[in-house]
């Protein structure tokens, strides 16, 4: 009997081993569904998360539209240069344009909510001043499920990052 468990001690450790390295692997492989690459940011997407349209160009710049799989959650992503002087003007000439008031953290990042057709939106505003680079990320869900976006961008470009996701 001795022989027997001998031989299957080796076995056994490495089925042992594979499953702990399974549940090791298990959060990485889950918690994070796909990246989202440009040419100023990468953006890591979580679980449920994929790419629904673009990359294209458009107006000089790029545009993209992630969303849940659930249909609970979009983020659309405007992103290009910019002149620093105009971030007030642009984010000033989108509120006023949806009856909003623009809140701004600084020079160079801001944000504001917004109804339309019954669904509720957030603006967030970030530009690079040192790059004069531009994102715009338009939310439509709630804004506690996308701080990926804030959490799991990936750029040398540290202004396009967003400050807050959820804070009012």
């Amino acid at each position: 009997m001795s022989t027997r468990i001998s031989a299957l001690q080796p076995k056994t450790v490495s089925i042992a081993l594979a499953l702990l390295l399974c549940l090791i692997l298990a959060p990485f492989t889950e918690a994070q569904a796909g990246t989202f690459r440009c040419q100023y940011f990468t953006l890591n997407l979580p679980q449920n998360w994929k790419l629904i349209n673009g990359p294209f160009k458009k107006g000089g710049g790029e545009t993209a539209v992630l969303g849940r799989r659930d249909h609970k959650a979009s983020v659309q992503m405007l992103y290009g240069t910019s002149v620093k002087e105009n971030f007030k003007t642009i984010v000033e000439g989108y509120a006023k344009g949806l009856k909003a008031s623009p809140r701004f953290m600084g020079k160079s990042q801001a944000w504001f909510d917004t109804t339309r057709k019954g669904q509720q939106f957030r603006f967030i505003f970030c530009q690079d001043e040192a790059a004069q680079l531009l994102a715009i990320f338009i939310l439509n869900g709630k804004p506690g499920d996308m701080d990926f976006i804030r959490t799991g961008i990936q750029t040398k470009y540290r202004g396009l990052v967003p400050q807050r996701i959820t804070g009012r």
